[in-house]
């Protein structure tokens, strides 16, 4: 989500976009001969990342709200969010920025993975089917030759969607164009998404969604700047259910797709934290390994990581140790200089799974980004597996 201009003052309004039809026709393809995919060269490949704002200094300013919608499923159904508020809007009318984003946030919701009951494709090379990109192996893939090939993800009922994170096979050697579609009858797509991959990752990069409900999501690759192989090692979709799943309560994409940010996973440079259990260091969160973890017997602790240099934050992936047995809340806060740090979201995990739990974040740059612990339904430990954070480096 990229910030934009938005003129206005200190009442802001949130509008429900309205349903819209979808509006693509599904094709479908015969399935690829048993051909493997050959190494490939290396391209040279260029990348330009734009501004985003950086933290101003705070001072005094009045609050602001904004409506909250009940949930009867869930404790955190997702809102729609506020439409994106520059800093200069926020200046001129003398907005204090860390007050501003503290109530702002109230209105993000953590963003789960969501179940895939099934997948198919246009095509399948015989050694790669399509259920490999869902397996959580990145050494497996779902591979087809052919641009133009498409993958389909149907989550069984309607989904709020917030982002999607794909690994691409051989990501770092070559540029993929794709678009991402929605749609809620599996006939009728509505494109949501039209980007590139970054070229330089294998890992996974996440993409932002619009503010959608859908059954189905489809991702169809249109380029390459390498052979007409299409392949993807891993794709995980997060959102929240609905208040009423089988009800119309979609809203429709922008008029026509949008081109987003790629934000790639970012190298956390070091890690350090209030306190922690002599066996449990906080760099365990940071050492690609769910069975590892970070933990301190305090309710009150934090942990600060250290990207190494300013970057525009997307989100931030948090696998909490334990996180089926228990919710906690926490405040998520960003820096420049380690010293001062500002409030970017206040939040509450799901309480139901150990997975990773995404949060979208406001765009903004830091370079530091500390998690703050402030209460928990279980014990007064504090647990972390695993933290991830998605991005774009300001060069």
């Amino acid at each position: 989500m990229a910030l934009t201009t938005f003129i206005g003052c200190f009442y802001l309004t949130i509008s429900m976009i309205s349903a819209a039809s979808l509006s693509m026709s599904f094709d479908t393809f015969s399935i690829a001969r048993g051909q493997m995919e050959m190494p490939l060269p290396l391209p040279s490949l260029s990348s330009n990342t734009s501004q985003a704002p950086r933290f101003p200094p705070q001072m005094p300013s009045p609050q602001i709200t904004h409506p909250q919608v009940p949930s009867p499923d869930q404790d955190h159904f997702p809102q729609v969010q506020p439409p994106p508020i520059s800093s200069t809007t926020l200046a001129n009318n003398k907005i204090d920025l860390s007050n501003f984003l503290r109530d702002y946030s109230a209105n993000f919701s953590s963003c789960n993975q969501l179940a895939v009951s099934n997948i198919t494709a246009s095509g399948s090379q015989s050694s790669s089917p399509a259920r490999n990109a869902i397996d959580n192996n990145i050494n497996t893939r779902w591979s087809n030759l052919g641009l133009g090939s498409l993958i389909t993800f149907d989550f069984g009922a309607e989904r709020f969607l917030c982002n999607i994170d794909i690994a691409w096979y051989r990501g770092n050697e070559r540029v993929i164009n794709f678009t991402i579609s929605a749609s809620n009858d599996s006939q009728s797509w509505k494109p949501l998404v039209m980007n590139s991959s970054s070229g330089t990752s294998s890992e996974s990069e996440s993409y932002d969604l619009p503010n959608i409900a859908a059954r189905y999501l489809q991702i169809t690759v249109t380029g390459s700047s390498l052979s007409d192989w299409v392949s993807i090692s891993e794709a995980e979709v997060f959102g929240s259910l609905l208040p009423n799943s089988s009800a119309n309560v979609s809203q429709s994409g922008p008029s026509s797709p949008i081109q987003t940010l790629s934000c790639t996973p970012l190298v956390i440079s070091t890690v350090k934290a209030s306190g922690n259990q002599a066996d449990f260091p906080p760099q365990n969160v940071m050492d690609n390994n769910v069975t590892t973890r970070w933990a301190n017997h305090d309710p009150k602790s934090s942990i600060t990581l250290d990207l190494g240099k300013e970057a525009k934050l997307c989100s931030i992936n948090v696998s909490w140790y334990k996180g089926n047995e228990r919710t906690t809340d926490f405040t998520i806060s960003g820096s420049n200089d380690s010293n001062s740090f500002t409030d970017v979201l206040t939040h509450t995990s799901a309480g139901s799974t150990p997975d990773f739990e995404g949060y979208n974040l406001p765009d903004i740059v830091s370079r530091y980004m500390r998690i703050t612990v402030t209460g928990s339904t279980e014990s007064g430990w504090v647990s972390i597996s695993e933290i991830k954070i998605f991005g774009t480096q300001v060069s």
